[in-house]
């Protein structure tokens, strides 16, 4: 019997240790569990969204001299996320170039409408992702770090943790509107001595830390691109715009950072061809003729929904839209649709 008691005391304590245990874990990492539980799969695609508590380490990140090489970002994430217990030598995975179609105009009320197609040649879900970490509340769609549908759940959605590092297009709540498409490869300039990102980095940096379009330029002489991180020798240029109506595409281009103004006073077209370049050199001049025809008959004047339908129409016989991302940057109202699926838009405030 006194045996018994002495094995139930045990128990006992075990059992309140582990109880303390897990409270300090939850504790330690509530912002991690937070946002692991926030994910939610909204569409069959897959599309998700997903709310970030706490922390990113972005601007520690930064610190570090950013992309060094492949196994930089992993390595650190690793360090970061869990505390320094576990250490992680790993790479990030290549993808392939973004073919993207994106153009800025207004809407009725003369709100700033910013629409994009993400286009690839395929299987490419994203994540639609709220942060709150930065000098600026944002939501913008990334890539998702790992599509392999057979890994476990739980397995991917702790993956998911690194997604704010992914991000392909986005707003903050300012009206900053940014997303990247691929360009040809040309010499990146130098700023010297200054952290390296990839593309989806940068576009980070602009969402977290710019409150207008003359903000987010100036930021172009705070690191180096790097282009590594794509499947194929190309690079970025990325469309800007704000809530004031200003709007431009900043290309790396030649050993130089060029600031493209529209030649329109109320939209602005970009698709994969440099803007600064009189060979026009890269793809989509098709693609940028149909938007352009389209919002010169509409004197520059869509709809969120004729934004949605006129990018659904996008057609190319060697890509397809993965996903339409269209952000009203006065309102902050973000719309997402898979596959050009009309039927399957999903609105996100």
């Amino acid at each position: 019997m006194k045996v018994l008691k002495i094995i139930g005391k045990i128990l006992g304590i075990l059992a309140a240790l582990a109880v303390v245990c897990c409270i300090v874990i939850l504790i330690i990492f509530r912002n991690e569990v937070l946002t692991i539980a926030s994910i939610e799969k909204i569409d069959d695609y897959p599309i998700y969204t997903m709310d970030y508590k706490g922390t990113y380490w972005f601007e520690e990140f930064m610190e570090t001299n950013g992309m060094v090489s492949h196994r930089d970002f992993s390595a650190f994430f690793m360090n970061k996320v869990t505390r320094g217990l576990v250490e992680n030598d790993g790479k990030i995975t290549p993808r392939k170039t973004a073919m993207c179609t994106c153009f800025v105009c207004r809407n009725e009320n003369g709100d700033i409408i910013y629409g994009r197609n993400l286009e690839q040649g395929g299987y490419c879900p994203p994540v639609v992702v709220s942060t709150h970490a930065g000098k600026y509340d944002t939501i913008g769609t990334a890539f998702l770090v790992d599509s392999n549908e057979e890994m476990p759940e739980l397995k991917r959605k702790i993956n998911m943790l690194t997604e704010p590092y992914f991000t392909a297009d986005g707003m903050n709540e300012t009206g900053v509107a940014i997303s990247l498409l691929s360009v040809p490869y040309s010499i990146l300039p130098d700023n010297g001595d200054v952290p390296l990102l990839s593309a989806d980095q940068v576009c980070r940096l602009v969402l977290d830390q710019a409150g207008s379009v003359d903000e987010a330029v100036e930021l172009f002489s705070k690191f180096n691109l790097d282009a590594s991180p794509l499947e194929q020798l190309s690079a970025c240029h990325f469309l800007i715009a704000d809530r004031s109506g200003k709007m431009v595409v900043v290309e790396l281009h030649n050993g130089k950072t060029s600031v493209v103004l529209p030649i329109h006073d109320n939209y602005m077209t970009v698709t994969n061809f440099y803007l600064n370049d009189e060979i026009s050199s890269g793809i989509g001049q098709a693609r940028y003729k149909y938007i352009e025809k389209a919002l010169e008959e509409k004197q520059g004047v869509l709809s969120e929904e004729e934004a949605l339908e006129l990018l659904a129409s996008v057609k190319d016989p060697h890509i397809h839209a993965e996903w339409t991302s269209v952000y009203n940057l006065t309102t902050g109202d973000m719309y997402i649709m898979p596959k050009s699926q009309l039927d399957r838009v999903h609105r996100i405030r």
